[in-house]
C-alpha cells in the first residue's frame, strides 16, 4: 500500500517536482486525516483497519512536510512551557492584623462532641467488617417440625411476605408438597396477612414467639424480604422539575443506619428497616447454628460503593466468609416481571439453587425496557408495583425449596423433631390458619407502616 501511496505521488505526477511534492503532501495529509478514517469505518475485517492506520501513520512520518509540522508544535509546546507565570492573587484582600488579644473561643461557636451509638455507627461498622471467622460452624441437620405417619412435615417461614394470592410462594410451595412425601406447614407473616400474627416488631407477641420457635430448632425453612424503602437507589434519584416533595437519600455505605440531619420521621423508617434487616440477619444466624435453609431477597448490590446496600454490609460480608452461604444476583424480568429489576438472593445450604430457580424460567421472555424509578401517569411511584415477585418467580423459589426437601428426605438427611410444646403449636396452628386466608381485593402496604 506504501508503494502505491508512492507510484501516486512520486511518480505519476512527476519525479524532481518540488512545488508538486510540497502541495501533493499537503493533499495526502489533509486525505488522511479527514477521508481515509470514513473509508477505513466501512472495512468489516477487523485487522485490516488496525494494518491501513498504521501503514498510513509510517508512510506520513517520512514526509518533509509532516515533519516540520511535528517540528512546529514541539517547539510551541515548549514556549508555552517557558512562559513566566504571575504570582498567583487571592481571591479577596487578606485581613488587616489586629494588635488587640482576643479569647480564642470568643469568635467561635463551641462544639462539643456527644457520643452517641447512631452518630458513632462509622467506628463500629468499621471493626464489624474487620472481624474473621476462627472456627466453621458444626454441620447441622434440617430439623422436621413433626411426623405424621412417617411423612416428615417441615415449618417453613415466609416474613415480610406481603399480601396473601393465588400464585404466591406460598401457593407454589403448598403445590410441590402435595405431590411430595413430604408436608409444609407455611406460616406467611406480614401485617398484610394478619395484623396479629404478621406484626414482627421488636418486642410483639409474634417476634418473642418466633424468636422461640428458632432458638427451639423448629424451623425448617425461612425466605425473608427485609423491607428496601429506606436502602432502595431510587432514592438517589433527581426530582422532576416542578416536583415539590421527593423522597431523599436516607442512608450511605459507611453510614448505614441512616444519616445525620434526617427528621424524625425518617428517623422511624430508618429504625424500622434496619431492625428488620437486623431480624432477618439474626435468623440467618440461626440456621446457620441450627441448620438447613434460609433464604433472602433485596435488590442487587448497587454499582456505586457509596450507596447503601445490606449485600455491602459489614455483617452480611462478614457471614459471606462461611462456605455454605452465597449471595446470587438476577433479573426477575427473566420469570415475567415488567421491570428488568436486578434482585440479590443470600442463600444458605442450598447447593442446586441457581439450577433450580432457572428450572422455572421463562423461555419466551422479553428483556423490558420500561424503568422502575420515578413517578407514573397517576402520581404513584413505579416501584411500587414490584414490591411483589411475579407468579413465576415465586414458583421458581418455590421449587428450589421442594426440591431441596426431597434431596434431604431421600438422604434420610433430617434431625428428629424438637419435643412437643403445647404453646407453641397452638400458636403455629393459629398463624397457619390466618396464613391460609386470601381475600379477595387486598392491597399491598406501605413498608413503613409507623405500627
Amino acid at each position: 500500500m506504501i508503494d502505491a501511496w508512492i507510484q501516486i505521488l512520486c511518480i505519476d505526477f512527476g519525479e524532481n517536482n518540488t512545488d508538486w511534492d510540497n502541495w501533493l503532501a499537503f493533499v495526502f495529509l489533509a486525505w488522511g486525516t479527514h477521508w481515509l478514517p470514513d473509508i477505513i469505518a466501512e472495512f468489516w475485517d477487523g485487522e485490516a483497519e488496525k494494518v491501513v492506520d498504521e501503514l498510513y501513520a509510517q508512510f506520513a512520518t517520512e514526509l518533509p512536510r509532516y515533519q516540520i509540522l511535528a517540528r512546529i508544535v514541539f517547539l510551541e509546546s515548549g514556549l508555552k512551557h517557558c512562559a513566566e507565570t504571575t504570582e498567583p492573587v487571592p481571591h479577596r484582600p487578606p485581613r488587616a492584623p489586629i494588635d488587640a488579644i482576643k479569647h480564642p473561643t470568643s469568635g467561635s461557636r463551641v462544639q462539643q462532641h456527644v457520643k452517641r451509638l447512631f452518630g458513632d455507627q462509622a467506628q463500629w461498622l468499621k471493626q464489624v467488617r474487620e472481624c474473621r471467622f476462627v472456627d466453621l460452624p458444626a454441620d447441622v441437620r434440617c430439623p422436621r417440625y413433626r411426623v405424621i405417619e412417617e411423612m416428615p412435615i417441615f415449618l417453613v417461614v415466609h416474613l415480610f411476605s406481603g399480601r396473601r394470592r393465588f400464585g404466591d410462594f406460598h401457593s407454589a410451595l403448598k403445590q410441590f408438597a402435595d405431590r411430595s412425601r413430604w408436608k409444609v406447614v407455611i406460616l406467611s407473616l406480614d401485617t398484610a396477612v394478619s395484623l396479629e400474627f404478621g406484626n414482627l416488631m421488636q418486642g410483639t407477641v409474634s417476634w418473642e414467639t418466633l424468636t422461640t420457635l428458632y432458638l427451639s430448632g423448629r424451623v425448617s425453612a425461612t425466605l425473608c424480604g427485609p423491607p428496601c424503602e429506606t436502602f432502595s437507589e431510587a432514592r438517589f434519584t433527581e426530582a422532576p422539575v416542578g416536583t415539590g416533595k421527593w423522597p431523599r437519600p436516607l442512608r450511605s455505605a459507611e453510614r448505614l443506619f441512616g444519616l445525620e440531619a434526617l427528621n424524625m420521621r425518617e428517623l422511624r423508617q430508618c429504625a424500622v428497616g434496619s431492625a428488620f434487616f437486623l431480624q432477618c440477619a439474626w435468623a440467618l444466624c440461626v440456621h446457620i447454628a441450627q441448620g438447613e435453609m434460609f433464604v433472602a431477597e433485596h435488590p442487587a448490590t448497587p454499582f456505586d460503593p457509596n450507596r447503601p446496600s445490606i449485600w455491602t454490609s459489614p455483617l452480611i460480608q462478614l457471614l459471606l466468609q462461611l462456605p455454605t452461604l452465597k449471595l446470587h444476583h438476577v433479573a426477575q424480568f427473566r420469570w415475567g416481571a415488567t421491570a428488568v429489576k436486578p434482585t440479590g438472593l443470600l442463600v444458605l445450604d442450598m447447593p442446586f439453587f441457581h439450577k433450580d430457580i432457572y428450572a422455572e424460567v421463562l423461555s419466551d421472555v422479553v428483556k423490558p425496557t420500561a424503568a422502575a424509578i420515578g413517578q407514573d401517569a397517576s402520581g404513584q411511584f413505579k416501584t411500587a408495583r414490584h414490591k411483589e415477585y411475579p407468579p413465576q418467580f415465586c414458583r421458581a423459589l418455590a421449587n428450589a425449596f421442594a426440591q431441596q426437601f426431597s434431596r434431604l428426605v431421600s438422604k434420610g438427611q433430617c434431625r428428629t423433631e424438637a419435643p412437643a410444646n403445647v404453646a407453641l403449636d397452638e400458636w403455629i396452628s393459629s398463624a397457619e390458619q390466618a396464613s391460609e386466608v386470601i381475600r379477595q381485593g387486598a392491597n399491598w402496604l406501605p413498608d413503613f407502616q409507623d405500627l
